[in-house]
């Protein structure tokens, strides 16, 4: 498990380094009875897909998955899983940090929010009561 972990942060901080699209997000999976079964089921599909790293961890019954923001989105990676054994055997959702929900109900600009896109927004005004006071937004629109 320590292997798959710095092996997982190995090629997590290369592929960081040359490519800047990506998004961790952590996947709560139901239906995983074993490790060296199902958890390394899951992970392998997962790892086939090129600009995929995932790690499952069966203890935790969840996965930390890395991918490429052009070419998936959180919602494709959750409905993969689902389709993994017929789609019957594993039921996979993200898991919500707290800060994350808390942020959500703090933004009052919307999903347009720099805080959630990480691009500028000309009707985010960057003072405390805007949604992006906190933000360290890049200057693409």
């Amino acid at each position: 498990m320590i292997k798959s972990l710095i092996k997982l942060f190995l090629c997590c901080a290369i592929s960081f380094s040359f490519a800047q699209d990506t998004k961790y997000i952590n996947v709560k999976i139901e239906g995983l009875h074993c490790a060296s079964g199902c958890a390394r089921y899951v992970q392998t599909e997962l790892n086939k897909n090129e600009g995929i790293s995932a790690l499952v961890d069966f203890n935790n019954k969840q996965a930390i998955i890395e991918y490429d923001l052009n070419t998936y989105s959180d919602e494709q990676i959750v409905s993969m899983i689902n389709t993994y054994q017929g789609g019957k055997k594993y039921k996979a959702s993200l898991v919500k940090k707290e800060a994350d929900s808390k942020n959500s109900a703090a933004c009052t600009k919307g999903p347009q929010c720099c805080k959630k896109t990480g691009k500028s927004n000309s009707n985010c005004d960057n003072k405390s009561k805007g949604c992006c006071s906190s933000a360290k937004c890049s200057k693409k629109k």
